[in-house]
C-alpha cells in the first residue's frame, strides 16, 4: 500500500510492530470507525503546511506516513490508546487541524497519527467567572462563533483561525491579531488536562492565579506534542465588545514623499 510514493524523510523502526493486530486492539478502544489504514486517511495526516513538505507533496512525494490513523472521542480513550502504544513501542504523533508550518505533525517514524478532530465539544461555559472549557479538536472559528452567540469573545485571532484548533493554539504557544489587547494564548490559559505517554492523566485547577508553583499543566504550553496529549483546555473569555470600528491606512513608497537634501 502506497509503495509508489517515495517517503522523503521517513525513519525506520526495528522491529516493525504488527499493525494489523494493533489495529484490531485499537478498535476495541475507539470503535470500528475510529481506526484506519486507508491510503486517503494516511495521506491526509502525513503533513502540515510546512513549505518543504508541501513542495514534496506536490511532486508526488510524502515526507513520511503513519501506519494507522486513530480518532479518539474523549480523554479516557486517549489514555488507553497511549498505554497500548507505549506497551508495544509504537510512536504516536498528535494531529488536529494540521495548520502548523514547521513540520511538527509529520510522523517521522510512522506509527500512529492520533487525530483529535472528533474531540471538538464545548464542555462548559462559565459566564460568572468568564471561563470556558473545551476539547482540543474544536475549530478556532467555531470556538469564536460559539462565544459570540452567547455574548462573549475569546480574543484570539491567529491568521490560521479558520483552519486551526484550540488545542493547537496551546500546543504551539500561539499569538493572534489582537494579542496586544487580550494577550497571547499563555495569558488566556487557566488550566488544562493532558495525558502522558504512559496513559497517566494530569489536570490543572481552574484558578485565576496560584502563588506557588510550578504549574505542571502549564508545562504543556508550547510543548508541540512532545510531553503528552492535551485533552481539555480552560481559557479566559471577555464580554463581546459593544462597538467595533475598523481603519485603513495607505502607505506610499518613501521615494515619493522625500526630497533630496539641499547642498
Amino acid at each position: 500500500m502506497l509503495d509508489h510514493l517515495s517517503r522523503t524523510i521517513q525513519e525506520e523502526r526495528h522491529p516493525e510492530p504488527d499493525y494489523a493486530l494493533l489495529a484490531e486492539k485499537f478498535r476495541t478502544i475507539v470503535g470500528s470507525e475510529g481506526v484506519s489504514a486507508a491510503e486517503a486517511d494516511r495521506l491526509a495526516n502525513c503533513r502540515d503546511y510546512w513549505p518543504m513538505g508541501t513542495i514534496w507533496f506536490m511532486k508526488g512525494k510524502a515526507p513520511a506516513l503513519p501506519d494507522l490513523v486513530v480518532w479518539p472521542r474523549n480523554s479516557s480513550e486517549v489514555a488507553e490508546v497511549l498505554r497500548l502504544a507505549s506497551a508495544n513501542n509504537v510512536p504516536v504523533t498528535t494531529y488536529a487541524g494540521g495548520s502548523g508550518a514547521l513540520g511538527g505533525t509529520i510522523p517521522l517514524q510512522g506509527g500512529i497519527s492520533l487525530d483529535l478532530k472528533r474531540m471538538n465539544r464545548v464542555l462548559k461555559l462559565d459566564q460568572d467567572n468568564l471561563m470556558i472549557t473545551v476539547e482540543p479538536g474544536l475549530n478556532g472559528s467555531r470556538y469564536e462563533e460559539y462565544l459570540n452567540r452567547h455574548g462573549f469573545t475569546g480574543g484570539h485571532f491567529p491568521q490560521s483561525l479558520r483552519c486551526s484548533t484550540v488545542g493547537g493554539w496551546v500546543a504551539c504557544r500561539a499569538a493572534g491579531t489582537f494579542s496586544t489587547r487580550y494577550g497571547k494564548i499563555e495569558d488566556m490559559l487557566v488550566s488544562l488536562e493532558a495525558v502522558l505517554p504512559d496513559g497517566k492523566v494530569v489536570r490543572g485547577r481552574n484558578l485565576p492565579r496560584m502563588a506557588t508553583g510550578p504549574r505542571i499543566d502549564h508545562l504543556f504550553l508550547g510543548s508541540e506534542g512532545t510531553l503528552g496529549v492535551i485533552t481539555e483546555i480552560t481559557l479566559r473569555i471577555w464580554p463581546y465588545p459593544e462597538k467595533r470600528s475598523t481603519a485603513r491606512m495607505l502607505l506610499r513608497p518613501l521615494s515619493r514623499l522625500s526630497r533630496p537634501f539641499a547642498s
